[in-house]
Order: structure tokens, then sequence, then C-alpha cells
């Protein structure tokens, strides 16, 4: 009895998984309160400084500039931010950044 439960669960997990990733395939983003206030304007210009070399670690577009490095939330120098950030138009990478967080915390409920 103790698998199917799994099983459903994994089920409803990758059903769920799977609309909210919809967002890769139609090339849009999500835009919600702090995703489009800050989160994307942030990683607009991470993507930007990756491209051309710049340094990231200074954003100077959020009031008179933030140690956007310091800020904590964005992890510039992770090898799971920086990587797709490089290598992918900047929908996808930002969606998968999303997408990634939902994905990892699957294992953690289920050991909790």
């Amino acid at each position: 009895m103790g698998n199917q439960h799994l099983l459903v669960g994994l089920f409803a997990a990758a059903v769920i998984l799977a609309i909210l990733g919809h967002t890769i395939v139609t090339g849009e983003v999500y835009t919600a309160n702090d995703l489009d206030a800050f989160h994307l304007p942030t990683r607009v210009f991470y993507a930007r400084c990756l491209a051309e070399g710049h340094s990231f670690l200074w954003f100077p577009y959020e009031y008179t500039g933030v140690y956007l490095h310091g800020e904590g939330q964005a992890g510039l120098y992770h090898p799971l931010n920086w990587l797709p950030y490089r290598l992918l138009p900047l929908d996808t990478a930002f969606n998968l950044e999303l997408l990634r967080s939902y994905a990892f915390a699957l294992p953690g409920f289920y050991f909790l």
C-alpha cells in the first residue's frame, strides 16, 4: 500500500511540474509580484553581463545600486544558475531556475 501512495504522489508531482513548466515550451515567463519587480530584471542584467563578460556583482538599476552578489537570492556563482544563464536563452534559464526549486523540494518533503 505504501508504494502505491508513493507512485500516486510522484504522478501528482509530475503533473504539477508539467503544468508549471508549460512556460518553457511557450517561451513565456512568470511575472507575478517580485518576479517581475526584482528577479526578472536582475536575471536580465545577469545574463547580459555573462554574455558580454562584464561583472554582475553590482546592479546599478535598483535604488542607487545594489550589491547583487550580497543580496543572496540570486546565487550568482552557483553552477546551477551560472550554466543555464550562460548557455540558454533568458526565458528558458529563468523558467528552469523557478522549476528547479519545486523539483528539489519534492525529495525534501518526502524525507521530512
